[in-house]
């Protein structure tokens, strides 16, 4: 024997490596081929609200033998589970890319891992999670949503555009817009909603909205933004934002650990510039997208 030619085709469900190890060689007079699966295997659900959420395993298959046979779920393994306790594998021929989904059962910790046994093998998943997608409570699509004006504010009306940049809602058709009353730069100018029935936000873990404003206030070194939540229960949750003017800023306030969170009495949003002693500014700024994540 002068030359030795090795072939690899491998088994299991890692990316292929471009490098290999020899163990050992021996001659046999036939080889029987694999009876373990080569699959490439990857997990995504449609949600960050992960349980109930739609989970979808993309299995692509590089075996030489056809795809199939069932999935299940291996117990006291990862920080997911489904409710499905069998899935079927659909069929695949060499190199094509098969997806079968369940359903999320329950959901623990921040890791995302899903075990799942296919043709005897055991496969422990990353599964990979969308961002969370905030809830609207107040969005100013029809009206102004029952927001009114306050302190140094004259007016709020619900826009379809406005003069400052962007100069159109962060989404949607419209925006709620606030129009100063001519007062010191520096005085908070301020505007709320105190809705009929407090807001049930138990559930949620940061308050977020959108805002923007005019800019251009004489001698200003910045422009600020504030939230302020008031609970039923007579407590409140804060959060102060440096704001950039004519461009939409995402302002978000931490609830977490909020006791009246479970029922938000009023919304209060203020904005003012900053070291500026012009006795007479009468900017206008716009909310929108005013809501919540749970996660």
């Amino acid at each position: 024997v002068t030359k030795l030619k090795i072939r690899v085709r491998g088994t299991g469900s890692t990316e292929p490596r471009s490098v290999f190890d020899i163990g050992s060689v021996s001659l046999a007079r036939n080889v029987g081929p694999s009876t373990f699966p080569n699959l490439l295997v990857s997990a995504v659900t449609d949600s960050a609200d992960l349980v109930g959420s739609k989970l979808t395993l993309s299995l692509t298959n590089l075996d030489a033998k056809k795809l199939g046979g069932e999935i299940t779920p291996v117990k006291n393994c990862g920080t997911i589970t489904l409710k499905d306790t069998e899935l079927r594998v659909p069929p695949a021929n060499v190199g094509v890319a098969a997806e079968v989904s369940g359903t999320v059962a329950t959901a623990e910790g921040t890791d995302h891992v899903l075990c799942v046994k296919i043709d005897r093998i055991e496969y422990r998943l990353m599964v990979a999670v969308p961002p969370p997608t905030e809830k609207l409570v107040f969005d100013f699509e029809s009206d102004t949503q029952g927001w009114t004006a306050g302190t140094g504010v004259a007016s709020v009306n619900r826009v379809t555009s406005f003069a400052n940049g962007p100069g159109a809602p962060h989404s949607g058709a419209g925006a709620l817009e606030a129009t100063s009353k001519p007062t010191l730069a520096t005085d908070e100018r301020s505007i709320s909603v105190t809705p009929k029935a407090p807001i049930d936000l138990s559930t949620a873990a940061t308050f977020a909205l959108s805002m923007d404003s005019y800019g251009g206030a004489p001698g200003a070194t910045g422009y600020v933004g504030t939230i302020i939540l008031s609970g039923a229960d007579g407590t409140q949750v804060k959060g102060r934002y440096n704001i950039t003017p004519n461009s939409w800023n995402q302002l978000s306030l931490d609830m977490s650990g909020w006791s009246g969170r479970n029922a938000v009495k009023t919304v209060t949003v203020t904005f003012a510039a900053l070291g500026s002693d012009y006795p007479t500014w009468d900017p206008k700024f716009q909310i929108d997208n005013v809501g919540y994540f749970s996660s």
